[in-house]
């Protein structure tokens, strides 16, 4: 067995954390809770990668009713998946079109607090 000096095996992390924000042209009212947030997320996924992307285990952290701000967990595995449904994705909230828009994103949580 041959040892290679410069290459090392990095683990990937198991779950992924994005930043996400609702936008919309005009102000959107300050009810959206998160069970609308949830919902939305879980249509995207559904509209874009149909009953497979809703199956994707997806988890929602955090959600800012003010800010219409919220973290999410997903799968490493499946990153590109998700990333690729929320940013194609658009819906309706209030009769106002909305999109997602990803803030930040980090294989770990605490660099999403800033």
């Amino acid at each position: 067995m041959t040892s290679h000096p410069f290459s090392r095996r990095f683990r990937l992390e198991q779950w992924h954390y994005i930043k996400l924000k609702i936008l919309s042209e005009s102000p959107l009212p300050t009810s959206i809770n998160d069970v609308v947030f949830r919902m939305s997320i879980h249509q995207a996924m559904m509209d874009t990668l149909g009953v497979v992307g809703a199956g994707i285990k997806l988890e929602v952290i955090d959600w800012d009713e003010k800010e219409h701000t919220g973290i999410i967990k997903a799968p490493q595995s499946e990153l590109i998946s998700v990333w690729g449904a929320l940013v194609t994705h658009e819906f309706s909230l209030a009769s106002q079109p909305c999109v997602f828009d990803i803030l930040s994103s980090s294989s770990q949580l605490l660099s999403l607090a800033v």
